[in-house]
């Protein structure tokens, strides 16, 4: 027999179709929920939930990318907006998620929320402003640089910011420690800086040792002739060298 049930027209309940050809094709609604029960219509707010693996959202030159309600995925990739906004919302306990670049604009990930997340990366804002909201319970979540702009979190936990400065200034120095036990500092002034990165001068024939101002001779990050090491501190003065030998000396770099 021919497919399709006939309707007597003119009775019984209005029920929603589309003609196509000849036959009316009924348009239907789909339901969340399970077997007896009604968690309302798909819609914009209500969306059908999705399990995944290897999801990726690609780039859009100019625009909107929004990730939302992504339940229970796993390695989702949303690529790079180069002009616009980027908005993750309500990613609930997904593995290996990664939001890629936007260059310009505002990216914002909000309500990450799952105590089985892991390897989640909020890549680098170009210019414009990165929110993270709401991260709560997960691990190894990474959020990268901000080159220019504002970036803000919010209600997270167990968050490693990357970076949120580029440097813009590098600078140099020498220092030279000329009594063997007497710390100095490798500078006098307060100077700010990100890091400093040390080196020991190739005449020297024994140790220099790196700390705060209490390092003494063989208490102290030993640093050897052209051995380099590198320092995250705010401000040069708070660096002192103590030395095995009178008049042993290096130099430094460092960035603001």
């Amino acid at each position: 027999m021919a497919d399709g049930i006939q309707i007597n027209t003119g009775t019984g309940p209005i029920v929603a179709a589309e003609l196509i050809g000849t036959a009316a094709l009924q348009r239907v609604k789909l339901v969340l929920g399970n077997v007896d029960t009604d968690s309302g219509d798909v819609s914009v707010s209500n969306m059908l939930p999705i399990t995944g693996t290897g999801l990726t959202i690609a780039s859009i030159a100019t625009g909107t990318v929004n990730v939302v309600n992504v339940i229970s995925a796993s390695n989702v990739t949303v690529a790079s907006v180069a002009t616009g906004t980027m908005n993750v919302v309500n990613v609930l306990s997904a593995s290996g998620v990664t939001v890629a670049s936007v260059a310009t604009g505002t990216m914002n990930v909000v309500n990450t929320v799952t105590v089985t997340a892991a390897n989640v990366t909020v890549a680098s804002v170009a210019t414009g402003t990165m929110n993270v909201v709401n991260v709560l319970s997960a691990s190894n979540v990474t959020v990268a640089s901000v080159a220019t702009g504002t970036f803000s979190m919010s209600g997270t936990s167990n968050v490693a910011v990357v970076s949120t400065y580029v440097p813009v200034t590098i600078g140099n120095g020498n220092f030279t420690v000329t009594n063997s036990g007497t710390a100095v500092q490798i500078s006098v002034a307060s100077v700010a800086c990100s890091y400093v990165v040390l080196v020991g001068n190739s005449t020297n024939t024994g140790s220099l040792w790196v700390g705060g101002s209490t390092v003494t001779v063989g208490n102290g990050l030993p640093l050897l002739a052209l051995q380099t090491q590198r320092l995250d501190i705010n401000n040069l003065n708070k660096v002192y060298v103590n030395a095995d030998a009178n008049g042993e000396s290096g130099t430094y770099v460092y960035v603001v």
